[in-house]
């Protein structure tokens, strides 16, 4: 009998097959399964993972949820930076995607946008990849952006990569980043 597997090692191997099975359609339960991950733990996961999908689903579109108030959507107030990550949604950026601009925080990571790699008009987190908000944007993490997809991303960045920069610091508003944005053709 081999050695039990230990709880990170589960999640490892499960957040590894959750990004798969999300894009395939597999059963993301019996993948886990067959990888040796024990069933209680794949539950433990999986209502960790719904909970954080909601919680990021109902922030994404109810903005009056995020500490700001969804006061972006007027003026802004001096005490409320409004700052974070903003969804912005194919009207917006004129791209066949939705994208998420990021901002810093307390991030040790590169500047980034999360971009869906499908074309819902339904925002799908855990179907994204990150692409570098830098001359030349480069695929920093995930998987299944279609060759296209990148190409507009990139442009998108390359043409809005001042304004991008600006929130991922903390200049720029969640406002000023959507006045500002410039849309794709």
């Amino acid at each position: 009998m081999g050695k039990a597997m230990t709880e990170a090692e589960a999640r490892k191997i499960f957040d590894a097959k959750l990004a798969l099975c999300d894009v395939l359609g597999l059963d993301l339960k019996a993948e886990c399964a067959d990888a040796g991950v024990p069933l209680e733990m794949v539950d433990k996961f999986l209502k960790a993972d719904k909970g954080l999908a909601n919680a990021m689903t109902h922030l994404i579109v109810n903005p009056s949820a995020l500490p700001s108030g969804g006061s972006d959507l007027g003026d802004p107030q001096p005490t409320d930076p409004g700052f974070g990550f903003l969804c912005l949604n194919q009207k917006i950026t004129g791209l066949p995607m939705m994208v998420w601009t990021m901002e810093k925080g307390d991030s040790a990571k590169a500047p980034y946008i999360r971009v869906q790699t499908n074309h819902s008009a339904a925002p799908q987190v855990r179907s994204a990849v990150d692409i570098s908000v830098e001359e030349g944007p480069k695929l920093v993490a995930g998987t299944g952006i279609s060759d296209p997809d990148f190409a507009a991303a990139a442009e998108f960045i390359s043409r809005n990569m001042r304004l991008l920069l600006d929130y991922w610091n903390g200049v720029a508003t969640s406002l000023g980043l959507l006045k500002g944005i410039s849309r794709s053709r």
